[in-house]
């Protein structure tokens, strides 16, 4: 055997250790159901049931780790969920937890939410930011004046599947009382017509004098603004 061909076999025998050492670190990590290490850090991540019902792709491996780096090869994937041996990837925004993690979900979404006071996450929708419910019921502008101080605004979702969980979040937690959200004359505050109303809503007249009331146990009526109701603000 030349000196050349016994440099090159252990050059590739100190690869192999390194490729064993790095692999054995990331299961470690897995073990821990908190991170996962693929090259970017997959961190923990509190998962609504609605939202891991659709995911983009899906296939099957027996681990975590093949599960982490296929979604790191997919530009889109900022989220996967590991049950069982099924590897599940999705392209929705979703913040590392600041919860215990109650799934096997993680994200590469950076920095879990840092919330000022009294603004704080709630459990399940941290997807929808910081958000805080005063005390004191307001009329509708007077709560959006409120807001607006915070440097925030009335909550506005995203889809209907966040305004759900939004609602099913204060009947977990048994807060369940009609608040004020981000909707006036049947529009959320940045212009998109809300479609999910209770049955026979909406039924005010679109003149500035409506607005949306998230209901305690149903979910959408409009009423008049100047009543006055707890509110939702969102930072």
């Amino acid at each position: 055997m030349t000196r050349v061909s016994l440099v090159v076999i252990l050059i590739e025998m100190n690869l192999q250790l390194l490729i064993r050492s790095l692999l054995l670190t990331a299961a470690v990590m897995v073990e821990t159901q908190e991170v996962t290490y693929t090259g970017v850090l997959w961190k923990a991540a509190n998962v609504r049931d609605s939202i891991k019902e659709t995911p983009v792709e899906e296939f099957t491996t027996e681990r975590e780790l093949a599960c982490a780096a296929e979604a790191q090869r997919r530009p889109w994937c900022t989220l996967y969920c590991y049950t069982g041996n099924l590897c599940s990837l999705y392209g929705v925004t979703f913040p590392p937890s600041v919860y215990p993690a109650v799934v096997n979900c993680k994200t590469i979404s950076p920095f879990p939410l840092a919330c000022s006071p009294p603004f704080t996450p709630f459990l399940m929708v941290e997807d929808l930011g910081c958000l805080y419910v005063p005390p004191a019921p307001s009329n509708w502008d007077a709560a959006r004046a409120h807001c607006l101080s915070y440097g925030a605004d009335l909550v506005v979702v995203s889809t209907d599947e966040q305004f759900v969980a939004l609602r099913d979040y204060f009947i977990s937690a048994n807060i369940q009382s009609k608040k004020w959200v981000g909707i006036i004359d049947r529009k959320w505050l940045d212009g998109r017509l809300m479609e999910m109303w209770d049955a026979g809503e909406p039924n005010g007249a679109v003149d500035g004098t409506q607005c949306g009331l998230l209901q305690d146990v149903t979910l959408l009526d409009d009423t008049f603004c100047t009543r006055e109701f707890q509110y939702i603000c969102q930072a």
